[in-house]
């Protein structure tokens, strides 16, 4: 599964308090999101046992394969705890997220085994149409695909709260930041059973800071 994840945070409210080389700051903010994940799977069949260490080239056939896109954009808020020391950042705190919209595309696709079924040639010989049997079944289509789209928040539930958690490290203007976020409640609004799937994401980021108030001081005029 690949997933690309967009945000855009405003920052409501900031504290920070500064001991020697130690900072300790919160974050009170809000955040949109959109989400895009795609995956693909395929089917395999005569695995010649059911040892788990198999792998698609011991199957003696692939009897289809799949491809899924979801896309799904949400309002979220979060609290956040940040230490410091040094160059050195540690995040913590919780969110509460908001889905408003989804949309979901799935193509499957299915190897139809007609001709290891039904004998072709021999069928049209015998309705006397000759040596035509092996040119009508070059166009017998040999896989078929069904798609389907689906839009809309059903199947999914519409809140979600986890945790965040991170590390980041500043090296003068650059910084350097991995998060990770655990949703705690099943994302699907009814898994019929099914062993609880929540949302993880982890991010990476890079960030440059440019020193504006320095840059203006230089370039302010002199009365001297």
């Amino acid at each position: 599964r690949k997933t690309i994840d967009w945000r855009i945070r405003i920052n409501y409210f900031s504290y920070l308090k500064e001991i020697n080389d130690h900072d300790i700051s919160a974050t009170l903010g809000m955040e949109w999101n959109k989400r895009i994940s795609t995956s693909e799977f395929s089917r395999y069949e005569g695995f010649p046992d059911d040892y788990i260490l198999n792998t698609p080239g011991d199957a003696s056939e692939s009897v289809g394969s799949s491809y899924a896109e979801e896309q799904t954009s949400s309002i979220g808020y979060f609290a956040r705890a940040n230490y410091k020391y040094k160059n050195v950042n540690f995040y913590l705190g919780p969110y509460a997220a908001f889905l408003i919209g989804a949309k979901r595309k799935e193509e499957i696709t299915t190897n139809i085994p007609l001709l290891d079924v039904v004998d072709v040639e021999a069928l049209i010989d015998s309705s006397g149409l000759g040596g035509f049997g092996g040119l009508t079944s070059s166009f017998l289509p040999e896989s078929g695909t069904e798609s389907s789209e689906k839009s809309g928040r059903t199947g999914l539930r519409t809140f979600d709260f986890g945790v965040n958690v991170g590390i980041g490290y500043e090296m003068n203007n650059l910084h350097f930041n991995f998060m990770y976020s655990h949703g705690l409640l099943d994302y699907r609004d009814d898994n019929k059973g099914a062993s609880k799937e929540t949302l993880k994401l982890f991010r990476i980021s890079i960030a440059y800071f440019f020193d504006l108030s320095k840059q203006e001081t230089e370039k302010s005029p002199s009365f001297n």
